[in-house]
């Protein structure tokens, strides 16, 4: 079991080790053999989430570019999923980032990625969208 790393201050060696922490996660997605880990590393991440360390671990989702493997944008798309579903209304402030990813995503040829897409499209605006 892996220890969930916290960021408690915005201290700037404590946001460059958190950060350190999720990229080596999100690097971890692509490898067959480390896939798993890494999904449930960032999965437990999110969980754990303070107001400190939220925008470092969108910051890294954001930055999953087109050099990196299929699965590792899947699970980032993903992931804004499980984060609206956990952080609701604290990820307000972020949806328009996280939406221009998803729009960015299904650009990609990758059916299954356009399908994350979709769904995790779906998954914002049922926990996130202003009620009004």
């Amino acid at each position: 079991m892996t220890t969930v790393p916290k960021l408690e201050s915005r201290d700037s060696r404590a946001v460059l080790e958190y950060r350190h922490e999720v990229l080596k996660s999100l690097n971890k997605l692509g490898d067959k053999a480390t896939i798993q880990t890494g999904a449930t590393e960032l999965a437990d991440m999110v969980a754990e989430l303070t107001d400190a360390s939220l925008p470092v671990y969108l910051s890294c989702l954001f930055d999953t570019n087109d050099s990196q493997v299929i699965f590792a944008k899947r699970e980032s798309v993903r992931l804004f999923g499980v984060l609206a579903s956990v952080h609701r209304e604290t990820l307000r402030p972020h949806l328009k980032k996280m939406l221009d990813v998803i729009v960015r995503r299904l650009r990609e040829n990758d059916t299954a990625l356009r399908d994350f897409c979709a769904d995790t499209a779906g998954v914002l605006v049922r926990f996130c969208a202003d009620e009004n």
